[in-house]
């Protein structure tokens, strides 16, 4: 027995039960799931009645003939979730009215809506105005039964609505209880004794409703998802756009560095250079040191000459061409040394244009190597830029692809929910996105006390706030 059947059945008790000493009789009564006989009055004779054997049944009867009680035996008859299942549900009717005595009440409740549910078939379902024409047929066969009130009750937890209706036996006018069902309950297309129209009139079944709600939550998420598409889109685009930015800076900063390395080869190349002249000099140094050596020696020979010249005049003629070729010799070697003397003054100050070159070039070997530091620093941020931009890249098409999945997930849910309680829906929508690992609503609302607190979903909260806040998506 659903949720509402119960709830209803106990109240109708209270409220057409309430005679001394009551005789109910309850046809259906097998105890599946619940039963209505534990609200009974404590003072009450309470009979159950069902085709087979079993919890709360005390006679077994036969279907299709009459129910074997004595006529105005019973102060409350009761069919709760019965006349569905009954092929005939217009005579048993009739013989409910049967065994009812003057003044007593018939109590019926039957779904208006749901699934198919054999037991052991499944007939019938009743819509507002059955209870009206319960009444004409109990009239045309003579069976004085008035309608009290009727109504479609709403769903609780459960997916049926209930259609209720309460009948009285008697064409007298005794006072009715001074409570309803319908308002307890808040029935729609509620008809009371004496109406000519309904109160609460709805055309729409609660089902209906609960679609057309559903199918607008539908587009909206939709539309949502299509606009977040949209300014995806639009970010991804822009992100392209940054990273050809970024991707010829930096293909102009290695073009700059190639060129400094090149400049650096050369400034190497030219130290080089400074160094054969070195080498040059050197050699030039050792020359002149081996000339200076040979003219010491010859002014030594010449001296020694002199000195003997007094002594060797005789000797002088013999040794005239020794001398003018020692005086060639000497003219030749001071040519040699001014000439060597030049070739140093020239080498000097090719050393010192070398030296001044070498520290230009030093120079600029400093500026070149502060110019690739400060390069290679830019490309350092550039690459951090471009990782980072890289990585905003894909979390955003991985957002997108969540988003893509979730909606999918949504999406493709049976037809059947639509006509469930819509916290039913998101228990189950929430439960299917947590076995498909895309969402976790619970760990959410744990985690961000704050979104439990509006009472807001957490799927719909992470896709409007949470997502661009930067919250932890839970799986």
């Amino acid at each position: 027995m659903h949720d509402t059947a119960l709830e209803i059945g106990r109240l109708a008790i209270e409220i057409y039960g309430q005679k001394a000493k009551p005789r109910i009789l309850e046809i259906g009564s097998l105890d599946v799931n619940g039963s209505l006989r534990q609200f009974a009055p404590q003072d009450s004779e309470y009979v159950g009645v069902d085709m087979v054997e079993g919890k709360g049944v005390d006679v077994v009867v036969v279907p299709d003939e009459p129910l074997p009680f004595d006529a105005e035996s019973f102060d409350l008859a009761i069919a709760s979730s019965v006349f569905e299942h009954d092929p005939a549900f217009w005579m048993t009717f009739l013989d409910l009215g049967r065994v009812l005595r003057d003044g007593g009440f018939l109590y019926i409740n039957a779904p208006s809506n749901g699934k198919v549910h054999r037991y052991p078939e499944d007939h019938w379902r009743f819509y507002p105005d059955s209870g009206m024409a319960l009444e004409r047929w109990a009239k045309s066969q003579h069976v004085e039964l008035t309608l009290v009130e009727s109504f479609t009750a709403p769903q609780l937890n459960d997916r049926w609505n209930d259609f209720v209706a309460v009948f009285r036996k008697g064409a007298g006018d005794a006072e009715l209880p001074a409570r309803c069902l319908n308002t307890d309950f808040n029935g729609a297309n509620v008809w009371k004794m004496g109406a000519k129209q309904p109160a609460n009139p709805k055309d729409f079944t609660q089902d209906m409703e609960l679609l057309d709600t559903a199918r607008k939550a539908a587009a909206t998420l939709e539309a949502e998802v299509l606009k977040e598409k949209e300014r995806t889109g639009e970010f991804v685009s822009e992100l392209q756009g940054r990273i050809a930015t970024l991707e010829s800076t930096l293909r102009q900063r290695e073009e700059e560095i190639e060129q400094t390395r090149r400049d650096l080869d050369a400034a190497r190349q030219s130290g080089q250079e400074i160094g054969l002249l070195r080498g040059k000099l050197k050699d030039a140094d050792a020359w002149v040191f081996r000339l200076a050596g040979e003219r010491q020696a010859a002014e030594q020979l010449a001296s020694r000459q002199h000195r003997r010249a007094d002594d060797a005049v005789a000797k002088l003629a013999l040794h005239e061409a020794d001398i003018r070729r020692l005086n060639n010799k000497i003219s030749q070697a001071v040519d040699d040394r001014r000439k060597v003397e030049k070739q140093l003054m020239e080498a000097r100050s090719a050393l010192e244009e070398a030296q001044e070159k070498t520290s230009q070039a030093r120079s600029d070997l400093q500026s070149a190597q502060s110019s690739i530091k400060s390069r290679f620093q830019e490309l350092a941020t550039l690459t951090k830029l471009l990782e980072k931009s890289e990585k905003n890249r894909s979390v955003v098409l991985s957002q997108q692809e969540w988003l893509l999945e979730t909606y999918a997930v949504m999406a493709n849910r049976p037809w059947w929910w639509a006509l469930m309680p819509p916290r039913w829906g998101k228990r189950r929508e929430h439960a299917r996105l947590r076995r498909k690992a895309l969402f976790d609503a619970k760990r959410y609302l744990e985690l961000y006390p704050d979104v439990a607190a509006e009472g807001m979903d957490p799927v719909h909260h992470y896709i409007m706030h949470g997502m661009m806040e930067g919250r932890t998506l839970v799986r």
